[in-house]
């Protein structure tokens, strides 16, 4: 691997060529899924996975062992899946048209929220992330927000701090609600004391 001008470690052409070509010829099932956990992360939750895609997770899970005997994912456990290097997300990500990239991610915050129910404050960066990827800026902010409560709760003020700071940055200051504005600064107050 190379260092590239922005501090990541980018893969070499002929190394992403390679990843490229075999992606490609994979089946378009197995293909979708592989794109699909590469915009999720790891760890992949498989229900995760199965909600964004709309399979069952039957269907997921023979999807994940056929790209694990080609060694492209891994089962870290029962319920989730990584990948076999770290390039593989890099390079995958990379060949993607902007506009799937966004419609994938709207995808993937729609399945968190939807599979993840009562426990969704716990995930809400998460999905606050693929919302602001998604271009989702307002419901991005409101889920940072989430999760900043959820953190200052428990006391995690530093990860809360962020979180509000992200759900501000996030905000049109214009058209949200001045009272909720309101609350995430006297709470943001709260966490850097």
């Amino acid at each position: 691997q190379k260092l590239a001008l922005d501090g990541v470690l980018s893969v070499p052409r002929p190394l992403r060529a390679l990843i490229v070509d075999r992606v490609q010829r994979l089946p378009d099932r197995e293909r979708d899924l592989l794109v699909a956990a590469a915009i999720l992360g790891a760890p992949v939750d498989v229900s995760v996975l199965a909600g964004m895609l709309d399979l069952s997770l039957g269907k997921v899970s023979l999807l994940a062992d056929a790209l694990t005997k080609k060694q492209l994912l891994t089962r870290e456990d029962p319920v989730s899946l990584g990948f076999s290097t770290s390039m593989l997300p890099e390079v995958v990500l990379g060949e993607l048209d902007p506009d799937a990239r966004l419609e994938l991610h709207a995808a993937a915050a729609n399945a968190y929220a939807m599979v993840l129910g009562e426990r969704t404050e716990q995930e809400a960066a998460r999905i606050a992330h693929h919302f602001a990827e998604a271009g989702e800026r307002t419901r991005a902010a409101g889920y940072y927000a989430t999760s900043a409560y959820f953190h200052l709760s428990s006391r995690r003020l530093e990860r809360a701090a962020q979180d509000f700071r992200r759900a501000l940055d996030l905000s049109d200051w214009r058209t949200q609600d001045p009272h909720e504005l309101a609350s995430w600064i006297a709470s943001l107050g709260q966490a850097v004391r």
